[in-house]
């Protein structure tokens, strides 16, 4: 992905499609509706997550630096310092902007680094592939890390590839500071970064240049401070246990826009899987260093740490720096398809057409849903309890006490109508409500719940958010003995 294609052919690429003469224009268009989609998906509910590192903030960083003293896997260094910043009782939404905008940004890099390989074309194409991208859509939207990960791997390695061939100081600079703030934004980002290593050496083989050593020297102090110090002790967050084949093939089904999983599933990971593979073979006819670094990013180091951790608990955003590499891939494949002319434009056509309905059906979800409509459901718990002071109980104190904490305190400052119950306070006569909850994918639960007590709870509201983010909510009510 690093040779510009020749103004004569990106023209002649313009020539043979007419809006491609407006290709500025259309790339506004593209990046605007990238923008008003994300803003859109970012304006729901927060969910336990975010919650949990605004707690965090909150509660136990009395000093700046103190966010290297949480280590846990939910403390994004890079996030964490931003929420601090922004200070820890604002709207939920304000914590999602700064996302937002690098979500944004990343859209535009990816046409940047589109263009150099085939000008326009490319640009559009890796534009429309990364600003309908669900999972860029869903984790570029969240008052996480990933969002900021993937602007400072896309700004890394577009930098990189610059500093390699004009040797300017500026780009020296940028991919320094990027790849440091990529590692601060989410571990993950060493997936790229070791990449980004081989390409260097690679090239310094070819010709020795020390200034592409010492653009290294500072991102790999912060490696060795995070794996040497903050990494170890590290506590890992609870979830959906599932095994490693099962987390890849839904992941990879997804960027597709395919479902969870099913036969339909891995048809589309395959599908995808056989793209991928046949564009870095096409890259490497041109620039081996370049595809190393991608089928490594890709491949390669994910492999080596799902190997080496051996965690059951793996979900899609694990994989997103890989992802948004794999797409550029795609672009680059179905770029250069578009530009062999003839009956491979049909074929491009119709894969940017299923793509989109896929990535779109699932945004659409997220926008319809949210992440969970937590408030609206605490909300409607109050106006239908039958006390001044109504109890709530649930199926785990930590991911639904801590949400329901958080609303209760933002939707009443003083007084609240319910008080939430653990399950070292249950009491015999049970609590007025029951929240159980489940993830995407999960069976129904039982429209009956008994509790350890013989209370018994019937099925009131069901309110499931339909994304790999957050949970179903099934409110039960206590009925009379």
């Amino acid at each position: 992905m690093i040779r510009a294609a020749t103004s004569a052919t990106a023209g002649s690429s313009a020539a043979t499609l007419p809006w491609l003469s407006r290709s500025n224009g259309t790339l506004c268009a593209i990046l605007l509706a990238a923008a008003v989609i994300r803003f859109l998906a970012a304006a729901g509910d927060l969910a336990l997550d975010e919650i949990w590192s605004l707690d965090f903030v909150r509660n136990h960083l009395h000093h700046f630096l103190g966010v290297f003293s949480f280590r846990h896997d939910n403390n994004h260094l890079l996030n964490t310092m931003i929420l601090a910043l922004l200070g820890a009782d604002l709207p939920g939404l304000w914590y999602r902007i700064p996302a937002v905008i690098a979500s944004i940004a990343s859209v535009w890099l990816a046409g940047l680094i589109a263009a150099r390989r085939h000008g326009k074309v490319g640009t559009i194409i890796a534009s429309l592939v990364t600003g309908g991208s669900y999972l860029m859509i869903l984790y570029g939207s969240e008052a996480r890390g990933y969002a900021y990960a993937v602007l400072f791997a896309y700004l890394a390695w577009w930098s990189l590839v610059r500093l390699v061939e004009n040797g300017h100081r500026i780009d020296a600079v940028v991919f320094t500071c990027s790849s440091c703030l990529g590692l601060l934004a989410h571990l993950t980002f060493v997936y790229c970064y070791a990449g980004f290593c081989l390409f260097t050496l690679w090239k310094f083989i070819q010709r020795p240049r020390w200034d592409l050593v010492l653009v290294h020297l500072p991102p790999l102090v912060v490696v060795a401070v995070l794996f040497l110090w903050f990494v170890p002790g590290m506590s890992i967050g609870g979830g959906p246990e599932t095994s490693t084949l099962a987390a890849i093939s839904t992941t990879v089904s997804m960027v597709g826009g395919g479902p969870l999983s099913g036969d339909v599933a891995l048809v589309v990971g395959i599908v995808l899987v056989l793209l991928l593979v046949y564009g870095l073979a096409v890259q490497w006819q041109t620039d081996a260093a370049a595809t190393m670094c991608l089928s490594i990013t890709i491949f390669m180091v994910p492999a080596a740490a799902l190997a080496l951790t051996g965690h059951s608990i793996i979900y899609p955003r694990y994989f997103l720096i890989p992802i948004v590499f794999a797409l550029l891939v795609i672009s680059d494949t179905l770029a250069h398809w578009w530009r062999c002319g003839g009956s491979h434009r049909p074929f491009v056509l119709l894969m940017l057409v299923a793509v989109g309905i896929g990535n779109g059906l699932w945004t659409w979800s997220l926008l319809d849903h949210g992440r969970g409509n937590y408030s609206a459901t605490i909300r409607w718990m109050a106006h239908n309890s039958d006390r001044t002071l109504s109890t709530i109980a649930s199926d785990h104190d930590f991911r639904n006490g801590m949400v329901i904490d958080y609303y209760l305190k933002r939707l009443w400052s003083v007084d609240p109508p319910l008080r939430y119950i653990s399950h070292a306070e249950f009491p015999p006569q049970g609590t007025d409500w029951l929240i159980r909850h489940s993830f995407e994918g999960d069976p129904p639960m039982n429209s009956l719940q008994i509790d350890p007590f013989g209370n018994r709870y019937q099925l009131e509201r069901t309110d499931q958010n339909r994304s790999v983010t957050g949970w179903n909510w099934w409110i039960y009510r206590r009925q009379p003995r």
